[in-house]
């Protein structure tokens, strides 16, 4: 149920910060939370995935949006992130701290980090279906602890941040590369032996003059090859 959280990271403690709704605001977040879960049907209908986002100043709504990503062929227009840019448009003002921004689903990686790089212009957020979420922690830039928080958020493969390396090859490496492109294995095979991305494996097959053939095309000659060998032997 929407019911199950609403963050404010304006104030007091981490605990404090990540706590039940108030009685206060009960009525007004389910109205708001109802509208957001709306947007998310017209965005499954859209073609887009289903995801709603609504921000509100006091109890009127200034911005709303569905996910765009499919319909505008631009993967920076998700709904939390266009409902932000909105709200500052339709207000005038980057200060949003009188405001309240509501969910449909946790949030990923990417929309987590728009909101918390919103945390001193943007007020508390209200969170629908979340089965264990690392918002509290991305909101509160003092104790956030990245790693932590990925292996424990519900999005870790959105959060897993890509491997970059610029190792030089060793003899040892080269003399390896070589022997698995001859012996017929696939470059992702390759790619798992030597610790690095198949890209790299295959740039530095080519570079040597030994690239990789048809994986397939090589298996089957090998094949071949052990099947005449049994056969020679029997």
């Amino acid at each position: 149920m929407f019911a199950q959280l609403r963050v404010d990271h304006r104030q007091g403690s981490a605990d404090d910060r990540f706590t039940m709704r108030s009685p206060e605001t009960d009525e007004l977040d389910r109205k708001m939370m109802i509208r957001c879960i709306a947007l998310s049907v017209l965005s499954g209908e859209k073609g887009e995935y289903p995801y709603g986002a609504v921000i509100r100043r006091a109890s009127e709504i200034v911005s709303e949006s569905i996910n765009w990503v499919a319909n505008e062929g631009d993967v920076t227009r998700y709904a939390e992130v266009v409902v932000i840019s909105g709200a500052q448009k339709a207000l005038g003002t980057v200060n949003l701290e009188d405001c309240v921004i509501y969910a449909s689903a946790e949030p990923c990686a990417y929309c987590s980090y728009a909101i918390r790089e919103s945390i001193t212009s943007l007020g508390p957020a209200v969170v629908a279906l979340v089965p264990h979420s690392a918002l509290k922690e991305a909101i509160d830039k003092s104790t956030f602890e990245w790693e932590q928080a990925i292996q424990q958020s519900s999005n870790k493969e959105q959060c897993r941040m890509p491997r970059i390396t610029c190792r030089s090859w060793t003899a040892e490496q080269i003399k390896l590369l070589r022997a698995l492109a001859d012996s017929g294995v696939s470059p992702a095979r390759a790619s798992v032996v030597l610790k690095r991305s198949r890209l790299a494996v295959q740039s530095k097959a080519r570079e040597l003059g030994a690239p990789f053939g048809d994986f397939r095309q090589v298996r089957a000659a090998r094949l071949a090859r052990k099947a005449s060998d049994r056969k020679a032997i029997e």
